[in-house]
């Protein structure tokens, strides 16, 4: 078994007084050396940005080097560009160790030990996992575990000196069973680890996908309101490049419906109100009389929470609230459309289909999971204002965006 090794360093910071003498040259001759300036402290220091571990992880394109104070296990961490991920700086103990957040696909693998950390996932049901091992010879390696429960580890790399290194390994394929599994390499006497695995689904069971393998799950933080959500629109085959990114709009949903293909854009149409919770059809239901919903009697109870009836999110994702979204615009530079798309969410313009079925020529909208007794509200974008105080009716389809609970 090849001996784990983690890159260590020794750091010590002496800050008792600091005297700066500052020469200012004011009309290019000999510099004025009247002009001093002097900094002495003994009992005050330096206050970094302090947040939780996940907004860490989430800040976008982190400088080499940047300092932040995790307000969840107090510690400091600092990021490396080399190996893409932040490590602890901790002083005192003279060690520097990867933050290892576990947010995996295909929805929960829970458990890493022997010393190996992971990484944030890449695609549902694809993992980087980070191993520190010792290079004594320079050159190529290549390193590819067996298939182990439905999925298995590879990675390959090329490294000019001796010494501590960083091995990236991903994970291919989906565990079939929750279990805890065992992988091994031979590279170099070998290393092992075990991974804990959850294979339950990440989208509903039943769930009807308009586009080939569903919404790809990958996150973006709002580093001023704090929330996680997902990084595009349910359906949408990938983030905005523009707020009128067709590629991006994804799908349209009625109010409180699950993922049962009614969402499509080009779905079928009928003319007649179900009477339960699942139409039972992927049709969009066509409503020609107040208040205008695609279920009667209506109900009200519909997209409430994680849990909700019919939450049409990945494991772990609901819909947003009426103050979640509010919150979100009022953090946007503009209150129109483009200031919906400069956001962290890259929103985009995705239009919406009104309850005979057409689907409109501008503007868009996102649903909330907040209602009243007939109506659900919504986020309006136009192109020169954006509100959530309106309500409307729920056979209406908007858009959906799910939020991180």
């Amino acid at each position: 078994m090849k001996k784990l090794t983690i890159l260590f360093f020794t750091l010590s910071i002496w800050i008792l007084s600091l005297e700066a003498q500052v020469a200012i040259n004011t009309n290019g001759s000999s510099p004025d050396n009247s002009s001093i300036l002097e900094v002495q402290s003994t009992n005050m220091g330096l206050l970094i940005p302090r947040m939780t571990n996940t907004q860490i992880q989430y800040i976008n394109n982190p400088a080499n080097g940047l300092l932040v104070y995790s307000t969840d296990d107090n510690k400091t961490y600092c990021f490396h560009s080399g190996d893409n991920e932040w490590k602890e700086l901790a002083i005192g103990s003279n060690g520097i160790t990867p933050l290892a957040v576990f947010t995996l696909g295909p929805s929960s693998w829970i458990e890493i030990t022997d010393g190996i950390y992971a990484g944030v996932n890449i695609l549902p049901g694809f993992v980087r996992l980070f191993i520190f091992g010792t290079v004594t010879v320079p050159g190529c390696w290549s390193i590819t575990t067996s298939v182990i429960n439905g999925y298995s580890f590879s990675g390959s790399g090329t490294f000019t000196t001796t010494g501590t290194e960083v091995f990236y390994l991903t994970a291919s394929g989906t565990p079939i069973t929750a279990q805890t599994d065992h992988f091994t390499t031979g590279a170099g006497g070998g290393w092992s680890w075990d991974i804990t695995v959850d294979p339950t689904p990440a989208y509903p069971s039943g769930t009807a996908h308009c586009i080939t393998g569903g919404t790809e799950i990958q996150d973006v933080i709002n580093p001023v309101t704090g929330e996680i959500w997902m990084d595009r629109n349910l359906g949408a085959s990938q983030v905005a490049t523009s707020s009128s990114d067709s590629d991006a709009y994804g799908d349209l949903y009625q109010w409180g419906r699950l993922s049962d293909g009614h969402q499509c854009r080009n779905s079928g149409t009928t003319n007649t109100l179900s009477s339960t919770n699942d139409p039972g059809h992927d049709n969009f239901i066509i409503s020609s009389s107040s208040p205008y919903d695609w279920r009667n009697p209506q109900n009200s109870d519909l997209w409430q929470g994680l849990n909700g009836i019919n939450n049409p999110c990945p494991s772990g994702y609901r819909i947003p609230t009426q103050s979640e979204w509010e919150a979100e615009r009022l953090s946007w530079t503009q209150n129109n459309i483009q200031g919906a798309y400069d956001s962290p969410l890259k929103l985009t313009s995705a239009l919406y289909r009104y309850v005979n079925g057409t689907i409109s020529s501008e503007n868009g909208g996102y649903w909330t999971s907040d209602r009243t007794a007939n109506y659900s509200y919504f986020l309006h974008l136009q192109v020169n204002n954006s509100y959530t105080t309106g309500t409307n009716e729920r056979a209406y389809g908007y858009s959906v965006r799910c939020i991180k609970n």
